[in-house]
């Protein structure tokens, strides 16, 4: 019951994000603040639709593969959570700076399904209830932990690199903020792979 719920809710989100994507490029001569983002900072805007097709694609996969039972690619939901959660509460941020009320309600929604979702799975590796995965219950939650880290990871490179595109090496907030989170999350999944597992 809990991998249908997880499956449903990063297929929808994943439906979501392309569709909501998709229509603001399709629409975006209505968007100004697209156009300009388009002029301005070209390389930043478009690994930041690559960062956001790659989480949507994964999610509606990952969601697919939990329910017609391939669970040998269980690893993949632990990433695809991991990257819609930093996708989601990056958006929220930015919604919530610019004061969209709509955009901000959606958002917690799904940032709160996001962090359930998340407990979810966690609680499933403690138990040792992950389909497909063969480890014992005492390394899989922390097989999970990692994955969803090097998810919210690969966003943020995604990100990092239209960051350095663009930006080269200038001193800007962006690019550093998205240097410290990578270098955090990989040194946690260093750390956390060098101290528990065989």
């Amino acid at each position: 019951m809990m991998n249908q719920f997880i499956a449903i809710f990063l297929i929808i989100v994943g439906l979501l994000m392309i569709g909501l994507w998709t229509f603001f490029l399709v629409k975006r001569g209505e968007n100004p603040e697209l156009i300009q983002e388009f002029k301005e900072t070209p390389y930043q805007i478009k690994l930041h639709l690559v960062a956001e097709y790659t989480t949507a694609v994964l999610s509606i996969i990952s969601g697919l593969f939990i329910l017609l039972g391939f669970s040998q690619f269980w690893l993949l939901t632990p990433i695809s959570l991991g990257m819609v959660l930093f996708a989601s509460f990056q958006a929220l941020i930015s919604y919530a700076v610019e004061g969209e009320k709509d955009f901000i309600i959606i958002l917690v929604i799904i940032t709160s399904l996001t962090i359930f979702s998340i407990i979810l799975e966690i609680s499933m590796g403690i138990t040792g209830n992950i389909q497909g995965s063969t480890l014992l219950s005492e390394t899989l939650w922390i097989w999970v932990v990692v994955s969803i880290s090097l998810g919210m990871t690969l966003y943020i490179i995604i990100q990092t690199i239209g960051y350095e595109l663009h930006f080269g090496k200038g001193k800007y907030f962006d690019r550093y903020i998205s240097l410290i989170f990578v270098l955090l999350f990989l040194l946690i999944t260093i750390i956390v792979l060098i101290l528990y597992l065989p």
